[in-house]
């Protein structure tokens, strides 16, 4: 169910893209590891762990509960592994009407460079999912 929500969700937004409006990328951060690398430190410790007794289980639930907290409350929220395998997540600063603006954008495009021309649709708080400006 999730595989299908997720699909849907982005055949929605590539369809809505067009409607974006065109900016210009003036510096490009990639994202896409940021998220494995912090919440790998976490996991690593419960990957040789037996789970036979309750104080186990208990211990992985309440770390789980705590990444959960982490993800919701930070601009983590934003960055998903799962994308990665089709798209690419970047922080960026944009030029719109002689404004430089920031934010995170969701893109096909993943060698996205500096002074780059591409269509920004806004799907969040800073939250944009891009196309290439023809």
């Amino acid at each position: 169910m999730g595989l299908f929500g997720c699909y849907a969700t982005l055949n929605n937004l590539e369809k809505d893209a067009p409607n974006g409006y065109p900016v210009t990328v003036k510096d490009v951060k990639n994202k896409n590891s940021e998220s494995i690398g912090y919440v790998a430190t976490y996991l690593i410790p419960f990957l040789f762990q037996s789970f036979e007794g309750w104080y186990e289980c208990f211990s992985v639930v309440f770390l789980l509960f705590v990444i959960y907290r982490i993800y919701i409350n930070s601009s983590l929220l934003l960055i998903n592994p799962l994308l990665s395998f089709s798209y690419a997540i970047y922080e960026i600063e944009y030029l719109e009407n002689e404004k430089n603006r920031n934010g995170m954008i969701i893109s096909k495009n993943k060698y996205l460079q500096d002074d780059e021309p591409i269509k920004i649709y806004e799907i969040g708080h800073k939250l944009y999912f891009s196309i290439d400006n023809p």
